[in-house]
C-alpha cells in the first residue's frame, strides 16, 4: 500500500504542475550547492514511558543545535511490547493506552523545526499481536494515526511547519483510492528529493493478524492494493 508514492512522485512532477509547488521551496541551485543541510533523524521514540517522561532532553538538544533545520521520525512511537490505543473500539480494551498517541503528538509539536513523521509497525500493524496485548485493530489504529498526525495534508508537524507534497493531494486520478495514503509525502531541498513511505513490518503487513483481529479478507484487500501499486510502479 505504501510504494505508490514512487509512481505518484513521477506523476506529480510531470503531470500535475507540482513543479511550481516544489520550486517555491527551492533556492537557487548554484547557491544551495554550497549550503549544508543538517537533518535530525531518529525513530523508536519515545519507546517507553521513561523516554516520554524525559522527552524534553531530546527535544531541547535538537532545538538547540544551530545546524539542524529539519527533523524526520522514521516510525515506532512506542515499543513492540507496549499496548496500542484501542482506537475505534468501545469499550476500550483494558490493556490499551488510549491517550498515548495524543501525548506523542504534543511532543512532536515541541520541535521548532519542520517535523516529518512516517508511521512504524508498532503503532498499527503489530497492534493485533499478543506481545502488544492484542490492544488494537490494525486498520482502526492506522485510521487513528492518520486522523491525528496527518490532519492537514501537505503540512508537516513542528512549530515551523513546511509544505510537502502529500499523496492525499497528488495521486493518479485513475486510482482515486490512493488518496488515502496521506502519510506518504515528498519534498525537495536543492537538488535532492526526499520521500517518506509508510512501509512497516511485519513483511509489509503480510503476516496474518492474530485473533481476535484476524481478518483475512481485509488484510488481503490491503495486500492486493500493495501488489497493484507495485505493478503500476514497474
Amino acid at each position: 500500500m505504501k510504494k505508490s508514492l514512487f509512481a505518484t512522485a513521477l506523476f506529480a512532477l510531470t503531470g500535475l504542475g507540482s513543479i511550481a509547488l516544489l520550486a517555491d521551496e527551492r533556492r537557487d541551485d548554484d547557491r544551495r550547492d554550497q549550503d549544508k543541510l543538517t537533518i535530525a533523524v531518529f525513530g523508536d521514540w519515545p519507546y517507553s514511558q521513561i523516554l516520554l517522561d524525559n522527552a524534553p532532553l531530546l527535544i531541547n538538544s535538537v532545538n538547540a543545535d544551530p545546524d539542524v533545520s529539519r527533523v524526520i521520525h522514521v516510525g515506532d512511537i512506542h515499543s513492540g511490547s507496549q499496548p496500542c490505543t484501542s482506537a475505534g473500539i468501545l469499550p476500550p480494551i483494558p490493556a490499551s493506552k488510549p491517550g498515548w498517541n495524543d501525548g506523542i503528538y504534543f511532543q512532536f509539536q515541541q520541535f521548532k523545526f519542520p517535523f516529518v513523521y512516517t508511521p512504524g509497525d508498532n503503532e498499527w500493524t503489530d497492534c493485533q499481536k499478543t506481545k502488544e496485548f492484542s490492544s488494537g485493530d490494525p486498520l482502526k489504529e492506522l485510521a487513528a494515526v492518520r486522523k491525528l498526525f496527518f490532519a492537514r495534508p501537505g503540512k508537516t508537524l513542528g512549530f515551523q511547519e513546511m509544505d510537502v507534497l502529500s499523496q492525499a493531494k497528488a495521486f493518479d486520478p485513475a486510482f482515486p483510492a490512493d488518496a488515502a495514503f496521506v502519510e506518504n509525502v515528498l519534498w525537495q531541498d536543492g537538488k535532492v528529493v526526499f520521500v517518506t513511505l509508510n512501509m512497516p513490518g511485519s513483511n509489509n503487513d503480510t503476516l496474518p493478524w492474530a485473533a481476535p483481529f484476524s481478518n483475512p479478507t481485509a488484510q488481503s484487500q490491503e495486500e492486493r492494493r500493495v501488489g497493484n501499486v507495485a505493478h503500476r510502479d514497474v
